[in-house]
């Protein structure tokens, strides 16, 4: 039997605690759901919501003005938090209807001049000239036709980190329902976001960002769907919309003012984008 924290009865309860002025909210109801938060640092807000059965909520915050949110519901489910660092925003949220999902969200907080070289063997063996490589400015001066202005920058006001240019934390969001469904995300540098909304049941997504003012946003409904983005350097846009059966895509961006987008319909449907430069577009629509 899963051990049980802060629950009476089966009845709603809270607790608020205080620490090295940290703050913990636990709201919890029905049976047999877990919640562990473990906060080190200063000025930490973790704040976990769980109703139904078999429910596991963790979070780890270490660092300063870290929040997280997990609002739980449904059977079986599997939310985690960690921090690292300064200012990361996570949220997670999983609905009544859900029932064995997984969400994991890993942030980071560093200035994004660490990342990996963006190297990529087809259509290009370097990313730039080599002298940016690691801090993600690099990036030869391509550009596809005159997308700059209608979707890379634009598209981050409209939707992106509202911090400005490297100012902000690190933010991403998760909503589930369905059944079985993974989602994962990863962030390493500042004022990235990610954005992930799934449905269905048996999809898996991940977003991996290292930089700075990196956005991306999965959406994907159905079932056995897969999408992966994986982000490297600085102010690039991913976006990968779903839905139907066996759907896979995947986008990795290298580089600077990036934009790639992918709108898969039907079955069986399978793209891959890759971006290795400054400025580059690139558009996928396929349906059946």
């Amino acid at each position: 039997m899963k051990k049980v924290i802060f629950c009476i009865s089966a009845m709603l309860m809270a607790l608020t605690s205080f620490g090295q002025s940290n703050e913990s909210t636990i709201l919890q109801s029905g049976h047999n759901n877990d919640v562990t938060v473990a906060q080190d640092g200063w000025k930490n807000v973790s704040d976990v919501t769980q109703g139904g059965q078999g429910n596991e909520a963790d979070v780890n915050q270490d660092g300063k003005y870290n929040k997280a949110t997990i609002t739980q519901y449904g059977k079986d489910n599997n939310a985690e938090i960690n921090q690292k660092g300064n200012s990361g925003v996570a949220n997670i949220s999983q609905a009544c209807n859900s029932v064995d999902n997984t969400v994991v969200i890993s942030q980071t907080a560093s200035d994004g001049k660490d990342c990996p070289t963006c190297q990529i063997q087809t259509p290009c063996s370097t990313c730039g000239d080599g002298d940016h490589h690691g801090n993600g400015d690099g990036g030869d001066d391509n550009e596809h036709g005159n997308h700059d202005g209608d979707h890379n920058h634009n598209d981050r006001v409209a939707h992106g980190n509202s911090y400005g240019s490297g100012s902000g934390p690190n933010l991403a969001n998760v909503n589930q329902e369905g059944k079985h469904n993974k989602a994962y995300v990863d962030q390493d540098g500042k004022g990235n976001e990610a954005n992930i909304d799934q449905g269905g049941k048996n999809n898996w997504a991940k977003i991996d960002q290292c930089g700075k003012d990196n956005y991306a946003e999965i959406n994907q409904d159905g079932s056995y769907n897969k999408a992966n983005i994986e982000q490297n350097g600085k102010e690039n846009d991913a976006y990968i919309n779903q839905d139907g059966h066996n759907n896979d895509a995947l986008i990795k961006q290298g580089g600077e003012g990036n934009y790639a987008i992918t709108t898969q319909n039907g079955w069986g449907q399978n793209s891959m984008i890759t971006q290795c430069g400054k400025d580059l577009y690139a558009s996928v629509t396929q349906k059946n």
